[in-house]
C-alpha cells in the first residue's frame, strides 16, 4: 500500500534521468542572478527581474511535482513553441510587435520547418521543442552581444570572424539586464515544459513514414531558403530594403529573413556591361586624365608613416559638446605643412580590416555586401596595393600591427599586399599598455626608432595599426585614469570619460611624433586617420543628454556615425589644405599626390572621380554639390559604374587590367 501511494504522489524527488531538468534550472537561475547585477530603479526593470526569479522558483518546483498528462496534450508545446521562440529572439532587443505581422509570418516559417525537421527525425515532442528555441536562444543572445559591442547586427560572413571576436571578448562586460534575463528564462521554460509533457507519435514509428516526412520537412527548408534569396520576397512580403541601414533591415524584417536574405551576398556578380572592352575604354579614359603640375619630376621619395589609429574620432562630428578640457589640443591645432579635414569611413565601432582594405587599395566597400570582410572573404592571392606601389618606388615597407597576427587574417594578407616586413604583438618587447592594449606612444617611439636605423638608400613606408583605443570602455585600470577629460553634464558616464581620456592620450603621442619628425633630416610625410568611430552607445548618453536623436534612416543623418578626422603633415614645405569631406578609399591617392608618388592608373582613376564625386563609400555617396545619397542608388552614375568595375576586376578577375599596379 505504501508503495502504491507513493507512486500515485504528486510530490517526488527528482531521478538522475531528469538530469537535462537541473541544467536548464541551474541556466534559469545564473541569467536571474547576473540579472541583479543591474541597476534596478523600479518599473519595467523591477518586473523583468521578478518574472525572471519567478519562472525560476516555478521550474525548480516542479522538479518535485510529477504530474501525468495526457499525450495529447503533449502536442500543443511543439505547436505553440516555435512561434514563440522568434518573438522571443526578437524580444532580446527590440519589441517583436514592431515588425510586421506577415513578416512575423514569414519569420516563423523557418522555425516550424526546422521543429519539424527535428520531429520527423526523432518523433519526439520534446524535440520540436528544443530545437527552435536553442536556436533562438543562441542567436538571440549572439545578436544582442554583437549590436551592443559594434552597433551592427550579425552577418553570414562573421563566422569567419570567430577568432578575433574570442581574442578580444575578454575587455567587453556581459551584463545581463533584466529583461534580458526574463527573455532568456521564458524560453528555458518552454524546453522545461517540452521534456515535461513530451510523448513520442506512433504513426512515425514506421521507418518510410519517417523517411518521407523528413525528406518533406527538409526539401521545405530548402524551398524556403530558395524563396528568402530571391527578388520577390521583397514584394510578396514588402520587406525593408536598404541594406546600408542594417540594424534598421534587422528590426524591421526580423533577424531570421534579414540573416538568410544577406546570405544572396556571399557571391558578388559582375557588374551590369562588365567586359574585356568595358575595361579597355576606362583605360583610353584614364590614359587621357592630366596630371595637376609638374609632378613625379626631381623627385625625392620621403619616408612615409601611417597610423590607422583604433576608434579614434572627434565625437563633435555628431554633436556640439563642452569638456573640462581640449581632448585633442595638438591634432586640433594642425595647420603649417597639413592636409587635414573629414574622413568618411564604411564602417562602425568594428570591422578595422574594412578601413585597412580601402586605404590600402583604393577601393570602395559600396560595392561589397553590408559586413564583409575583404581580407577574410575576397583577398586570396597576390594583389597590388600602397605597399606594392612604394615597393616599386624603392621603399622598404613594413606594417606594425600590436595584436594578434592572424587577426583579420592579417599575415596572409600584408603578403599578398607586398609587405616586405610584418610585426605584430610577440614581435614588439618592451612596450608599455595602457588599459590591456599596447599604447600609442610606444609604437610610435618604435617607429621612430626604425626611422633611425633604417637603410640610408631607401626610404621607409610604415603601416601601423593601433590598438590602444580598442573598446570597451566600461572597466576602471590601475594604469590608465579614465576621468582625465569629462564631459560637461555627463561627468558620471564612465564609458564616454574613458574614451575621450583615450583620445587625448593618442593626442599626445601624437605630438610627441610630430615634434620629433620636425628635426629629423629626412624628408617624411605622415598620415593620420581613425578607422572608425567606437560603437554608438558611447555618446548615447550624451545625445541623449542634448535631446538629439540621429536618424539613421537618413542617409545624410547616418553619415555623422562614419566620419573622422584626418590629416596629412611634412616635415618639409607642402600646400595646406582643408578637405571638408573625403571617403577613405582616396586617402591614399591624395597621399601619393602629397609625396610625388607617381600615380597608378587606378590613382589617377580616383583624383579625377573625387572631383565628382568626393565620398564614395558603404553607406552613401556624395555628389559634387555636396548632397548624399543613398548607396543603392550607386549604379546610377557612370563614373562610380566604372569604379565598379576596377574593383570587380581586382578581386574577383585577378587584375587582368595592371591598373592598380605601379609602372604598368
Amino acid at each position: 500500500m505504501d508503495k502504491e501511494q507513493t507512486k500515485d504522489s504528486i510530490f517526488r524527488l527528482p531521478r538522475p534521468k531528469e538530469l537535462p531538468y537541473l541544467i536548464l534550472v541551474f541556466l534559469s537561475a545564473c541569467a536571474t542572478i547576473l540579472a541583479t547585477r543591474t541597476e534596478i530603479n523600479g518599473g519595467w526593470p523591477l518586473f523583468n527581474l521578478c518574472a525572471s526569479a519567478f519562472m525560476t522558483v516555478l521550474m525548480i518546483a516542479f522538479l518535485f511535482i510529477h504530474v501525468k498528462v495526457p499525450r495529447e496534450f503533449a502536442m500543443i508545446p511543439a505547436l505553440v513553441a516555435p512561434a514563440c521562440a522568434m518573438l522571443l529572439l526578437e524580444n532580446m532587443d527590440h519589441d517583436p510587435f514592431s515588425i510586421g505581422g506577415h513578416i512575423i509570418f514569414l519569420n516563423c516559417i523557418f522555425f516550424y520547418i526546422i521543429a519539424a525537421i527535428a520531429f520527423c527525425l526523432t518523433r519526439r515532442t520534446s524535440i520540436a521543442v528544443l530545437v527552435p528555441c536553442v536556436y533562438a536562444l543562441v542567436a538571440g543572445l549572439a545578436e544582442h552581444y554583437v549590436l551592443l559591442f559594434r552597433s551592427a547586427p550579425l552577418f553570414p560572413w562573421d563566422f569567419g570572424s570567430i577568432a578575433i571576436a574570442a581574442s578580444v571578448v575578454g575587455n567587453y562586460d556581459f551584463i545581463v539586464t533584466p529583461a534580458l534575463a526574463m527573455t532568456v528564462n521564458v524560453l528555458l521554460s518552454l524546453i522545461y515544459l517540452g521534456f515535461y509533457v513530451s510523448a513520442s507519435v506512433d504513426a512515425l514509428k514506421r521507418l518510410p513514414v519517417r523517411i518521407s516526412s523528413c525528406a518533406v520537412a527538409v526539401l521545405l527548408f530548402f524551398g524556403y531558403g530558395f524563396y528568402i534569396n530571391t527578388d520577390r520576397v521583397y514584394d510578396d512580403f514588402g520587406l525593408y530594403p536598404y541594406l546600408f541601414t542594417p540594424t534598421t533591415l534587422y528590426y524591421r524584417n526580423g533577424f531570421t529573413v534579414s540573416f538568410m536574405t544577406n546570405m544572396r551576398f556571399l557571391k558578388i556578380d559582375k557588374p551590369a556591361g562588365y567586359s574585356p572592352d568595358a575595361l579597355s575604354d576606362i583605360g583610353e579614359e584614364i590614359d587621357d586624365i592630366e596630371v595637376e603640375g609638374g609632378q613625379y619630376s626631381d623627385v625625392v621619395h620621403p619616408n612615409i608613416i601611417v597610423v590607422m589609429d583604433e576608434a579614434f574620432s572627434d565625437l563633435a562630428a555628431l554633436c556640439d559638446f563642452e569638456t573640462n578640457e581640449d581632448y585633442m589640443p595638438f591634432i586640433h591645432s594642425l595647420s603649417e605643412d597639413t592636409v587635414r579635414g573629414n574622413l568618411h569611413v564604411s564602417v562602425l565601432g568594428g570591422n578595422t580590416a574594412n578601413s585597412e582594405f580601402e586605404f590600402l587599395t583604393g577601393l570602395s566597400m559600396a560595392y561589397l555586401p553590408t559586413g564583409s570582410i575583404p581580407y577574410q572573404q575576397y583577398i586570396k592571392s597576390d594583389r597590388p596595393s600602397l605597399a606594392s606601389q612604394l615597393k616599386a618606388n624603392g621603399y622598404s615597407t613594413l606594417a606594425i600591427h600590436p595584436y594578434s597576427a592572424s587577426g583579420w587574417n592579417r599575415n596572409t594578407v600584408y603578403k599578398y599586399f607586398g609587405f616586405d616586413r610584418m610585426l605584430f604583438r610577440p614581435d614588439l618587447v618592451g612596450m608599455t599598455a595602457i588599459r590591456n592594449y599596447v599604447s600609442d606612444i610606444s609604437v610610435f617611439r618604435y617607429i621612430l626608432s626604425e626611422l633611425t636605423y633604417k637603410e640610408d638608400d631607401k626610404p621607409l613606408f610604415t603601416f601601423n595599426v593601433t590598438m590602444q583605443n580598442h573598446g570597451a570602455y566600461t572597466k576602471s585600470y590601475d594604469n590608465f585614469n579614465d576621468r582625465l577629460i569629462t564631459a560637461n553634464g555627463r561627468e558620471d558616464d564612465q564609458q564616454l570619460s574613458q574614451y575621450l581620456s583615450l583620445i587625448k592620450r593618442t593626442d599626445e603621442a601624437v605630438q610627441m611624433l610630430i615634434t620629433r619628425l620636425k628635426s629629423f633630416e629626412e624628408p617624411t610625410v605622415v598620415v593620420f586617420f581613425g578607422d572608425h568611430q567606437p560603437g554608438d552607445w558611447v555618446s548615447a548618453g550624451l545625445l541623449g543628454k542634448k535631446g538629439i536623436h540621429i536618424d539613421q534612416t537618413d542617409v545624410t543623418e547616418r553619415e555623422k556615425y562614419y566620419t573622422v578626422p584626418f590629416f596629412i603633415w611634412a616635415n618639409y614645405d607642402i600646400e595646406e589644405k582643408v578637405i571638408p569631406a573625403m571617403s577613405l578609399n582616396y586617402l591614399s591617392t591624395v597621399l601619393c599626390e602629397v609625396a610625388n608618388i607617381e600615380l597608378t592608373d587606378s590613382q589617377k582613376f580616383l583624383s579625377e572621380m573625387m572631383k565628382s564625386y568626393p565620398v564614395v563609400s558603404a553607406n552613401s555617396f556624395m555628389d559634387e554639390d555636396g548632397v548624399f545619397h543613398p548607396i543603392n542608388e550607386v549604379y546610377n552614375e557612370e563614373w562610380l559604374r566604372k569604379y565598379a568595375m576596377l574593383e570587380y576586376n581586382y578581386l574577383f578577375d585577378g587584375n587582368t587590367t595592371g591598373y592598380f599596379s605601379a609602372g604598368e
